[in-house]
């Protein structure tokens, strides 16, 4: 009797915290987010232009995600950055 009394407030525990979890996950909108990216590249540009790009798509909600510099040793002749952004569809 005691073990069946036991099982059932296991059970009945489980069951409160998964709905428990599910109306938590429900309430704060959680659901899978999907992402568009954006691959940016500059050349041999100021520090103003890039703090004007970057604002610019902040505004648009583009989060930076990455950026790689590439010196002028690479061959090209110039240096280059490369910014990847993301933001939700």
């Amino acid at each position: 009797m005691q073990k069946n009394l036991r099982l059932k407030n296991v059970l009945l525990g489980a069951v409160a915290g998964v709905l428990i979890t599910l109306s938590l996950a429900a309430a704060t909108g959680a659901v899978r987010a999907t992402w568009e990216y954006k691959v940016v590249s500059s050349y041999s540009v100021t520090n103003d232009e890039i703090n004007k790009m970057l604002n610019k798509l902040g505004v648009e909600q583009w989060e930076l995600v990455s950026s790689t510099y590439t010196a002028p040793g690479d061959g090209s002749g110039n240096n280059h950055t490369r910014y990847v952004f993301k933001r939700q569809r």
